[in-house]
């Protein structure tokens, strides 16, 4: 559990922690509910559980029966959105953590559920097997597949050796996720499963190909590892992998790409749970899809996502999980990848994510932060913040193709203003953020401007100790953007002039809200399920244009 942190967490959350600690006062730890299940997107699910026809257990059981039959579960509480087709993993994980307080009939169904595809019976639905299965286990992973029925992947077998080609592919693509993730990055490899009643021929994680793609899945990994809620949120699993990738089950995708991006994301989960399978959502989805690209980097699938991140909405804030209040676009943390890739570009180096979720870590003896306090503390052992992590990310973003390696292919952001100025102009604003949001407002020289004017932007924010930070983006006639950071005193103050000229194509004001303090476990849809501290913040802002 995660009791090392005082339930309201400050940025410095680790720290503070410590240093009560050295001085001998005692923290009031609340109980951490880490189970509390967020609501998903807006459908007759979400609602039966805001109007309390639905436990959270009760929601958790629903949401993943929809995974595999949707029209049964549509039939008794109205129409059910389709699920995203990376979602199972942290669905079927919520139904884990809320398994024991089912009533016995409806925990029967859970367990039917969370069954291997090779449990028979036990599973009744679409991705068990119903003939006996094969495996051939590699170093790594022991995969299963069967080959009749529609869970069979082709029959093709171009070197005649009984093993068809595509079980072939899907071995040599494991064993590259391998490469990279456990022996190239340093990450734990998953836990062994040698406890489970059914784990396969031994301690290797076990993955299964089936035609998970009849109900728009890609593929997902879960638990039935009976140490699960008996002691550290750490826990073996199993993943299930689509038998085929057929381009027509995934909009065309051409299933080698697929196989790729969901083998590298769907395989880190299973690394994650080695880690805190409790984790928070938005963190565990987005680190699994940054690594897609770590791991195959000619494959881009994740750049779809970027329609859902700080790129094309920056005012959804960084960590909102699945939600049907505030951001009824409920995907945003697949797009959140964004935020990891930045800092893995910024530092120059990958390890800076593992030593985040060393930092999250709920093994025994492991200091077990949840995301926002994981990262903050990875940035503090590195010498810098979370606020000028996060202010520097919302600076870049105004011109992804300057600064990330495959940002030419990135969608580039609309300020919220934009505003021609003349000699002698002015602009103000007042703007409103929430916690881990930014705000962009463009200024451009007018036509008639001569050579020698320069721009004052006067920023008045809130106290710097609410993650206050600001930015002024100027992009010269040449393109290559020149970043400046406001100086802020206590208050959040500050003042920059800048030249604002012919030689000067624009100059954007980035303001950002890095503050990450949270009410923990208040069951809302962010960093440890925790309500914002420090939402709705004013900003305000001066500009005037002066020289002759």
């Amino acid at each position: 559990m995660h009791a090392v942190l005082p339930r309201v967490v400050l940025a410095s959350g680790a720290a503070l922690a410590t240093s009560f600690a050295l001085a001998g006062v005692a923290l009031a730890q609340p109980a951490r509910d880490a189970r509390a299940t967020a609501p998903g997107p807006p459908d007759a699910l979400t609602r039966a559980l805001e109007a309390g026809r639905l436990t959270p257990a009760g929601y958790a059981l629903q949401r993943a029966l929809a995974l595999f039959d949707r029209g049964r579960v549509a039939a008794r509480f109205g129409p059910v959105a389709a699920p995203e087709p990376r979602a199972a993993t942290l669905v079927l994980r919520d139904l884990v953590a809320r398994l024991d307080e089912l009533p016995p009939a409806e925990r029967l169904l859970a367990r039917s559920l969370l069954a291997r595809p090779d449990e028979g019976v036990a599973n009744p639905y679409g991705d068990r097997y119903t003939v006996p299965s094969r495996f051939e286990c590699s170093r790594e992973v022991c995969l299963h597949w069967v080959a009749t029925t529609g869970n069979a992947p082709p029959p093709a077998d171009a070197d005649a050796d009984t093993i068809p080609d595509t079980v072939e592919a899907v071995q040599a693509t494991l064993a590259e996720v391998w490469a990279t993730e456990i022996d190239r990055y340093g990450y734990r490899p998953p836990l062994t499963d040698e406890s489970s009643p059914n784990h396969g021929p031994d301690g290797r994680i076990d993955i299964y190909l089936v035609d998970v793609g009849s109900d728009g899945v890609y593929g997902y990994c879960t638990t039935d590892d009976p140490r699960r809620g008996h002691g550290p949120d750490t826990a073996s699993a199993y993943c299930v992998l689509d038998n085929d990738f057929a381009p027509w089950q995934f909009g065309g995708a051409a299933a080698e790409d697929s196989l790729a991006a969901t083998a590298a994301h769907e395989f880190f989960h299973a690394v994650q749970f080695a880690y805190d399978y409790l984790e928070d959502n938005w963190m565990m989805e987005a680190t699994a899809t940054w690594i897609e690209d770590e791991v195959f980097d000619d494959v881009n699938d994740n750049v779809g996502y970027l329609r859902r991140s700080q790129l094309s909405r920056p005012s959804v804030p960084l960590d909102v999980g699945p939600s049907s209040g505030t951001h009824p676009q409920f995907m945003y943390q697949y797009g959140a990848f964004l935020f990891y890739r930045y800092l893995s570009e910024w530092q120059g180096s990958p390890d800076v994510v593992r030593r985040i979720w060393e930092f999250a870590d709920a093994a025994p003896g492991a200091p077990d932060h949840h995301s926002t306090d994981a990262i903050a503390a990875a940035l503090e052992e590195r010498g810098t913040t979370l606020r000028a992590a996060f202010r520097g990310f919302a600076a870049v973003n105004t011109r992804p193709a300057a600064f990330y390696e495959e940002g030419a292919t990135y969608p580039v952001p609309s300020p919220s203003r934009s505003t021609a100025l003349t000699a002698g102009g002015s602009a103000r604003g007042r703007v409103e953020l929430d916690h881990l949001t930014s705000w962009y407002g463009a200024f451009r020289p007018a036509p008639t401007l001569r050579d020698g004017r320069r721009l004052t932007v006067r920023v008045d924010g809130p106290r710097l100790a609410r993650g206050t930070a600001a930015t002024l983006v100027s992009i010269p006639v040449s393109g290559q953007p020149i970043y400046r950071t406001f100086r802020l005193d206590k208050r959040g103050d500050g003042v920059l002039t800048v030249p604002f000229d012919p030689s000067v194509t624009s100059v954007t004001l980035v303001l950002s809200n890095a503050s990450i303090r949270l009410d923990c476990w208040r069951n809302r849809p962010y960093a440890c399920m925790g309500a914002p501290l420090d939402n709705n913040r004013v900003f305000r802002y001066r500009a005037g244009v002066r020289g002759s």
